[in-house]
């Protein structure tokens, strides 16, 4: 009994391959790390915060939507929005004066 548990153990590795046996092993050892890793919630997605729902842009003041959809900005773990892609740089110029406006 002992020896046919040992054969079945072993079964997928002594497949007729040109692959050698570690790289075998190799291949094996990252397919499990990544579907372990792909069932864990990343911790990045975790830490982003989605700040309070904001109506108007901090940087022009346009309501948001009303030039398209809004763009997406994490800043310091909280995800932020802007009217349009033009007003992410200005933003990045000064963040905490329209930081502060946003309060």
């Amino acid at each position: 009994m002992a020896g046919s548990l040992k054969t079945a153990l072993f079964i997928p590795l002594s497949i007729k391959t040109n692959i050698p046996y570690d790289m075998k092993t190799t291949i094996i050892t990252a397919s499990i790390a990544t579907l372990f890793l792909a069932s864990c919630k990343s911790a990045k997605t975790e830490a982003i915060q989605t700040a309070a729902p904001a109506e108007k842009c901090i940087v022009s003041g346009e309501t948001l939507g009303e030039m398209g959809k809004p763009v997406e900005y994490i800043y310091q773990g909280k995800a932020l929005k802007f009217c349009c892609k033009n007003c992410v740089p200005k933003f990045e110029k000064d963040p905490t004066k329209y930081l502060a406006k946003s309060k």
